[in-house]
């Protein structure tokens, strides 16, 4: 779960470049909620190139890198997202130090990448700094705080503890619940727990929390939402899991498409999915189509590591939804 950054605004630039600044920034925001992430894209590396009239100390610098790495980071373009959060995090250290609700937003998102990449011991530490901040500087109902425990959840999920997993979703999920902002996070945090059931093979109760999961991020995002393609997926397998063939196929393919859509083809997202997919058409005789999609998912994870550099391999046996 990733954290934007709010910033009071404090040295002047010159009136038509904080005008232009703020309408590419609204331009961008939009697009992003409608999750159409290239034009994000656009408009978001507009408004950093603007950010250079700027005071050296304006908190709309950091917020600018911050928003645009969350918007490479939807893209799977995970190595440009990791620097350009270390770009804003070095910023927001030298100007107003660590002990900061910025500079934990900033590692909480650089954590959230790490784990997206399926490496949890690069992440931990990272939400261990978040939480310890955090707790100190926030009320305990603060979804910030929320997202952090909820990243934390993750980690424990990788590394199959699933008890203490639960433990924290359970202390999220209703903090998410109270809040009218915060129901992609519910939805997360709703599939991060039915990941837990899953693996303690209580595939009934997985699959409840999967629909609920869809079913508060469509109400939230709308049917196509990128935000909906890795839910889907693993209900998909949920459903595979209880013998539901056609539910699972129609699951599947549906989280294929939103992901096209949103990601692209080259995304490793979709190359997970492909797997994941592949391995439900395997199991279920279809072996000349899995064999395809095995190939296919190969080659764009492959293509995935190769443009994100080293160290940047995706793990497919460690993916979970944030």
């Amino acid at each position: 779960m990733r954290l934007v950054l709010t910033c009071a605004f404090t040295a002047v630039a010159a009136v038509a470049q904080v005008s232009e600044w703020a309408r590419s920034i609204d331009r961008a925001a939009a697009a992003d909620r409608r999750g159409n992430y290239r034009e994000a894209v656009e408009a978001y590396e507009s408004a950093l190139r603007l950010t250079a009239a700027f005071h050296s100390s304006d908190r709309r610098v950091p917020m600018t890198m911050n928003r645009l790495a969350m918007t490479y980071d939807e893209l799977g373009r995970y190595s440009d997202a990791i620097a350009l959060y270390r770009r804003a995090t070095a910023w927001v250290e030298q100007h107003y130090g660590k002990h900061t609700d910025e500079y934990a937003a900033l590692i909480n998102n650089i954590a959230s990448v790490y784990l997206e990449l399926g490496q949890p011991a690069k992440a931990e530490p990272l939400i261990r700094e978040v939480l310890a901040i955090d707790r100190e500087l926030l009320d305990p109902g603060d979804a910030r705080l929320g997202k952090a425990t909820s990243l934390m959840a993750d980690v424990l999920i990788r590394r199959a503890q699933y008890a203490a997993a639960e433990q924290l979703l359970a202390q999220v999920i209703p903090l998410f619940e109270r809040r009218s902002d915060s129901r992609r996070d519910l939805g997360i945090s709703l599939n991060n727990l039915a990941v837990v059931r899953r693996y303690q093979n209580r595939s009934a109760e997985s699959c409840a929390l999967m629909e609920r999961a869809v079913a508060v991020i469509e109400a939230d995002s709308g049917p196509t939402h990128p935000a909906l393609a890795r839910v889907l997926n693993n209900l998909a397998s949920t459903y595979a899991d209880l013998g539901l063939r056609e539910k699972a196929d129609a699951a599947f393919r549906r989280s294929l498409d939103i992901a096209v859509a949103g990601f692209g083809e080259e995304h490793s997202q979709y190359g997970i999915m492909l797997h994941n997919y592949a391995g439900f058409l395997r199991d279920t005789g279809r072996k000349s189509e899995a064999k395809k999609l095995e190939a296919h998912s190969k080659e764009v994870l492959r293509d995935g590591a190769r443009r994100n550099g080293a160290g940047m391999t995706v793990d497919v046996s460690a993916f979970r939804d944030r």
